[in-house]
């Protein structure tokens, strides 16, 4: 800057130099790719390191993040005009540099640490198809934890995944070794009805086998509502939260509904094997066992054990039905977690 001096008025009029114009210009280009550079390094930041236990709206904290920084920069740019009037041009500009290197800086180190986060993303997701994948296959699932070191921040998402499919696992095969216990093929069969004893056998043991199906019941109502709990309680990248996480949690749930679904149905399937084993023990003096074959002697008796015959027969191939469906749906979950690792 320059003063003259004004000898009609007394005044003193202040005139920029020439170079003082072209480092305010310079360091105002600067500042602005700077700024944009500072965008950028918070695109690429800010949903890695933000986690979601008790944090405000994400929108609010990346637009709280963006004017500190640039709240910061300015405040120091003005006390250059004030502290440095004769230099603050050059002052301006260097401050500017300094602005835009660090921003380099930090924007680098982002997209480093975005592209280790997205190499460790796809052999996280590489184990959750495989973890699902044993699990839609019956295979054995490994119960160690699995280290944020060697999957990233979707580490706790694929513990707590394997974890639910584990105790999934668990119930399921526990059930269905009951079921196969009770031998449902040999307890319907005509030898079942030869003595009440025998039949009174066989009906202790489906109404043992149908309560433990209730604690089964009850045991995936707990692991579901579990599961929806700790899911909403992962300290994960919101990214993770909004998107992966969601939508596999919603297919967890609906398989532990599919399992809850298959408790009730099996229920209900030997409910029509107790009924008619309380009717034969009813009416056990008025038919006999011959031949592995049934005789009765009133035609109401026979005309009632082949409506019996035919709901057993309705209640089998709705097992298969939902057998198969439950491994559809299985596979058509494996295949969406593929489409999202394409």
């Amino acid at each position: 800057m320059k003063t003259t001096n004004s000898f009609e008025d007394g005044t003193q009029t202040q005139v920029q130099r020439p170079e003082s114009k072209m480092f305010t210009i310079i360091a105002i280009i600067l500042f602005i790719v700077g700024v944009i550079i500072s965008l950028l390094q918070l695109l690429l930041n800010d949903d890695i390191s933000l986690r979601t236990t008790d944090l405000p709206n994400h929108s609010e904290i990346v637009i709280g993040i963006m004017i500190g920084k640039l709240v910061l920069v300015a405040i120091l740019l003005l006390a250059a005009q004030f502290m440095f009037k004769k230099k603050k041009g050059r002052i301006s500009m260097i401050l500017s540099i300094i602005f835009l290197i660090v921003a380099s800086i930090t924007t680098t180190s982002a997209f480093v640490a975005r592209s280790k986060e997205n190499r460790l993303n796809k052999v996280a997701m590489q184990k959750l198809i495989s973890i699902a994948s044993h699990f839609a296959d019956n295979k054995d699932l490994d119960a160690d934890k699995l280290e944020e070191s060697r999957y990233g921040s979707i580490a706790p998402f694929l513990n707590l995944s394997n974890q639910y499919f584990i105790s999934y696992k668990k119930l399921s095969t526990a059930m269905n070794a009951d079921i196969k216990k009770l031998n449902v093929r040999t307890i319907v069969g005509a030898s079942t009805f030869t003595t009440s004893a025998k039949i009174n056998s066989s009906q202790q043991k489906i109404q043992v086998l149908m309560s433990e199906l209730d604690k089964y019941a009850s045991d995936t109502d707990k692991i579901t509502n579990n599961m929806k709990s700790d899911v909403s309680k992962l300290d994960i990248p919101i990214r993770y939260k909004e998107n992966i996480v969601t939508g596999f949690a919603d297919g967890q749930l609906k398989a532990g509904d599919s399992l809850k679904n298959y408790v009730i149905f099996e229920k209900s399937f030997l409910k029509v094997i107790d009924t008619n084993m309380s009717f034969m023990l009813k009416e056990k003096a008025n038919y006999m066992v011959k031949y592995n074959l049934i005789y009765f002697t009133k035609p109401a008796d026979l005309a009632t054990y082949n409506i019996y015959l035919t709901d057993l027969r309705k209640k089998a191939a709705e097992e298969v039905t939902m057998l198969n469906k439950i491994k559809s749906d299985n596979n058509k979950q494996l295949d969406n977690l593929e489409d999202l690792n394409r």
